[in-house]
């Protein structure tokens, strides 16, 4: 269950599913700060990203965390441990993802899933988007 109280884990990508819910359910698990910034759980994205064990996702983390340093970016902008969580066992280990960490969260996954396909489409547009309304919007401010 996200945050915003919508449980995001048991829907299978699909284009009936986009279609029926309304949207992507990548933008169904999007979280929103308090500042109004975006942002993604780990733990949240992993099954749409076709993971299905905790155990299997750091090995992604890393290799999208490299992929950020390599292209000039500060990983910590866009990779950030929350304090951890407890359901009564050990605590939770997650991570906070920006819209670029997503991305290249998807880049960086299995090519053969399906998911990290449909993942890769969504996060390599909406990137874009957020990227030209920036320009957009410094190009307007006088």
């Amino acid at each position: 269950m996200t945050e915003n109280g919508e449980a995001g884990h048991d829907l299978a990508i699909t284009a009936e599913s986009v279609a029926v819910l309304g949207g992507s359910p990548f933008d169904r698990i999007m979280r929103t700060r308090e500042d109004g910034s975006v942002f993604w759980s780990a733990r949240d994205l992993a099954p749409y990203l076709g993971y299905d064990r905790w155990d299997r996702l750091p090995d992604l983390v890393d290799r999208a965390r490299q992929a950020c340093q390599n292209s000039g970016h500060d990983p910590s902008e866009h990779f950030s441990e929350p304090p951890r969580k407890s359901q009564g066992g050990r605590p939770a280990q997650d991570f906070s993802l920006s819209r670029y960490a997503c991305y290249l969260m998807a880049m960086n996954g299995d090519p053969r899933k399906p998911e990290v396909a449909a993942a890769q489409t969504y996060f390599a547009i909406q990137t874009r988007r957020a990227r030209l309304a920036s320009v957009t919007d410094r190009a307007l401010t006088p």
